[in-house]
């Protein structure tokens, strides 16, 4: 498929469960996605992992460092945090 590539080590995904959230990370060690691909309102698959961290209360954050890769680090909270 164009613009897929195969994860080396390095892109594999990570996952840690805290006490109220479930995180996932991916990292990459591309080209690193810029602000503005991140802002695109074009963006559709981008938007749709926005929509799907929305859909389950959590929230989404994309990293992008030139010439060293892209962290999109996801959080859902996996249960209500007694106060």
């Amino acid at each position: 498929m164009p613009g897929i590539r195969a994860a080396n080590e390095k892109g594999m995904p990570k996952g840690g469960l805290g006490l109220c959230d479930l995180l996932l990370e991916i990292r990459d060690d591309g080209r690193g996605i810029t602000a503005e691909e991140v802002s695109d309102p074009h963006s559709l698959g981008l938007i749709g992992i926005r929509e799907r961290a929305d859909l389950a209360g959590g929230t989404v954050h994309f990293e992008g460092v030139a010439g060293r890769g892209t962290i999109v680090s996801v959080r859902i909270p996996t249960r209500t945090a007694q106060t």
